[in-house]
């Protein structure tokens, strides 16, 4: 999948190769990095160019949930067991968010870095990004 600046997602059937557009429920920005999928679920992560964060379920294409987190744009999203949710900053912040069961998120945590983030984050053993 890939966007577009009018907020539409481009999917394509791996059956047949045909490409359609999915339009989204509300406007969001340009998307340059990797949409991440919360394991094999309807459910995607968005980190746009102008620092906000969007749960979509792919289904209905219905935004569950947006968190402006920088002036900044992110990187993709990295998903910690199916609820915690961290990613980077070109402003050089990671930050952390807790997804609740019925799709909403809340901020947990921030952590200021030397340098702007460019990649998504990667967790090593013992909970070390």
């Amino acid at each position: 999948a890939s966007s577009d600046w009018e907020s539409c997602l481009m999917v394509v059937d791996t059956t047949n190769g045909n490409s359609v557009e999915k339009e989204l429920e509300y406007e969001i920005g340009p998307v340059h990095k990797d949409i991440v999928q919360i394991d094999n679920s309807e459910t995607i992560l968005i980190s746009d160019s102008y620092g906000a964060i969007h749960i979509v379920n792919v289904c209905n294409m219905k935004i569950r949930c947006t968190h402006k987190l920088s002036t900044y744009p992110l990187s993709p999203c990295l998903v910690i067991g199916n609820d915690k949710l961290v990613v980077g900053s070109y402003d050089g912040c990671i930050r952390c968010l807790q997804m609740n069961s019925d799709g909403d998120c809340s901020f947990e945590w921030e952590c200021q870095m030397d340098s702007a983030i460019y990649s998504s984050p990667v967790i090593f053993s013992n909970n070390i990004l």
